[in-house]
């Protein structure tokens, strides 16, 4: 179980290295709140931002309009059963870390609306600010990532913290 959920981890962690080249955009304005059954989760759309084509894994991708790098990403991970999400955050940490950023604070436990998890903080390339925020239902994982620019941390981090306010899970969240 221990080398499934680091092998998963180090895909994160190529992900994220991966995801600012990532161009997969998709014309026009997405809805405004998109829905996955599959993964049981659905998040509202912050104001007038694009709806990205979103890969295997990921529920939405949200971008500012260019030349802005200010991205949300909501994905989810199946099979970590609550016993081993300690072990998950440790080594996704480790991922991220692999990947180039730098870890700006220790994780932090956190509520958003219904939601418990842990907030992670990382500084990559250009100063770019790498917000993440894990939380759980049963064996899911599910993370919301936000790449924010640093000239406007403040500000958007605050819709960082509206968007994850709108995250509903389906069945109800496991204590």
């Amino acid at each position: 179980m221990a080398v499934r959920l680091l092998r998963r981890c180090v895909a994160w962690g190529v992900a994220l290295a991966c995801a600012l080249a990532w161009p997969g955009l998709a014309s026009g304005e997405g809805p405004r709140v998109v829905s996955s059954a599959r993964y049981g989760v659905s998040v509202e759309a912050p104001g007038s931002w694009r709806l990205l084509e979103a890969p295997p894994g990921v529920v939405s991708v949200f971008a500012e309009a260019e030349p802005s790098r200010t991205r949300l990403e909501l994905r989810a991970s199946p099979q970590i059963p609550a016993g081993q999400r300690g072990a998950y955050v440790e080594a996704l940490r480790h991922a991220i870390k692999e990947g180039g950023w730098s870890e700006e604070e220790a994780p932090r436990s956190i509520r958003y609306g219904a939601l418990d998890g842990q907030e992670l903080r990382f500084r990559g390339e250009g100063g770019l600010v790498l917000v993440v925020f894990a939380f759980y239902q049963e064996e899911m994982a599910y993370l919301l990532l936000g790449y924010l620019e640093p000239a406007r941390l403040e500000s958007l981090y605050e819709r960082f913290q509206g968007v994850a306010r709108t995250i509903a899970l389906k069945g109800g969240q496991e204590p």
